[in-house]
């Protein structure tokens, strides 16, 4: 059988991944207002003293977010059966408003659209933990070092506070972990145990990281999943949409993400803190094509070729401001030398007191601060630099390149007479 035309297709798709980013940050946007109550959880959230008219446009907005996963999620399920050869033949701009859906649905909902609703955990997921395992043996490799640390005092003070032991009250890990996923469900609480494959279960909590109270459709992905989807889009971004390297204000907003992502492996999903922090910040310039001592020259992804681009691999200063944006942070995370805190008690008594108090006066910020930055800083800015889809013009009676009535009569020949209203 013939391979069947991507044309149609495509336009499709563009259609439902912009209409479902749309969707996600106008729900994001909703829940800066007020939050919602519900009494399905095992708690209740506070209306704020907002009106029930803002309650109720909040709900309907997550009930579309959940509807255009849903349709986002089934389509793509049918064109990779339609389609063996995958999203390559797509037009670039469709690749990477994929990208880009991908991305927001991971760091929004903490589920991936790309892969099977119905798997526990997704495969894409574990797919994505395998690259950024890898990724860190390559870059350790490259560089010619055993770990992601600036020098070899910072290693030491990391490695000495994080085998210090001291015991940390459960109810500041509960305080912790509230504030970053909400109330946990009753009798779900959790202080020791490792992720589970079968379900949203943490280290100190049993919620799906991140997401509204109540939705039908959120999955168990870690902050750090979302790394190297986040690499990839702005590497894109940077060289297709911009054509230049990292800025300042994107290594801000990537650094907070790799620092935010390693305090929440480490004290929500139990990972031991070592391996946490250097898969969440081995990310920067990479040398590429191996070496001469190396057995088998490891051949390079497009991927990595890219983002080494972004990082700007043939300009020191893009280079030197990024390894320098890294190390401030991790003087940040780490206790200072001399200091008798352990890793985990320097990290919660920091985290908690910016948490409460909405302190940007550190470089990794509060949560609520970063998550404003990501949204408002970078992925909205994406989401607009793209063009609308060709369906999503005609639903507002335009075309690029076209004059009104022009459109109108396109769409009088389709039947789609009441679009032009």
């Amino acid at each position: 059988m013939a391979p069947r035309d991507t044309t149609v297709d495509g336009l499709i798709l563009d259609y439902l991944l912009h209409t479902c980013i749309s969707a996600l940050l106008t729900e994001w946007d909703y829940r800066q207002i007020v939050p919602v109550k519900v009494e399905n959880r095992g708690s209740s959230y506070p209306l704020s003293g907002s009106s029930k008219r803002d309650s109720t446009a909040q709900l309907e907005a997550m009930k579309k977010a959940d509807r255009s996963l849903l349709m986002v999620n089934s389509f793509l399920q049918t064109y990779q059966q339609l389609h063996p050869t995958g999203y390559y033949s797509l037009d670039r701009n469709v690749r990477f408003r994929l990208l880009l859906c991908r991305f927001v649905t991971l760091f929004l909902r903490r589920i991936d659209p790309i892969s099977s609703f119905a798997r526990k955990p997704q495969t894409t997921i574990l797919r994505c933990r395998k690259q950024r395992s890898a990724r860190l043996n390559k870059y350790l490799k490259r560089r010619g070092t055993t770990h992601v640390f600036p020098n070899d005092a910072l290693y030491g003070q990391f490695i000495l506070s994080s085998t210090l032991q001291h015991a940390i009250p459960g109810s500041k890990h509960i305080r912790y972990a509230t504030q970053r996923f909400g109330p946990a469900p009753e009798n779900e609480d959790r202080f020791d145990g490792e992720e589970e494959e079968e379900g949203p279960v943490i280290g100190h909590i049993s919620h799906a990281s991140f997401v509204p109270p109540n939705p039908t459709i959120c999955g168990s992905a870690r902050l750090a999943d979302c790394l190297p989807l986040f690499m990839l889009v702005s590497a894109w971004s940077s060289s297709i949409l911009l054509g230049a390297p990292a800025s300042t204000l994107w290594m801000q907003v990537a650094g907070s993400l790799m620092a935010h992502a390693f305090i929440e492996d480490y004290l929500c999903h139990g990972i031991a803190p070592f391996q946490a922090f250097q898969e969440c910040f081995a990310w920067g310039v990479m040398p590429l094509g191996g070496s001469d001592d190396e057995e088998t020259i490891e051949e390079d992804t497009i991927e990595e070729v890219v983002i080494n681009e972004m990082f700007g691999a043939e300009k020191g200063n893009v280079t030197k401001e990024w390894e320098e944006v890294k190390k401030v942070l991790m003087n940040e995370l780490i206790p200072p030398e001399g200091s008798q805190l352990s890793l985990e008690q320097h990290l919660v008594g920091k985290v908690l007191q910016t948490e409460e108090n909405d302190d940007d006066t550190v470089r990794t910020g509060s949560f609520r601060s970063f998550e404003k930055d990501m949204v408002e800083g970078l992925i909205m800015a994406m989401a607009n630099a793209l063009e609308k889809p060709v369906l999503a013009q005609l639903e507002e009676g335009k075309l690029a390149g076209l004059e009104v009535e022009e459109v109108k009569k396109v769409l009088e020949r389709a039947g789609a007479t009441r679009w032009t209203s």
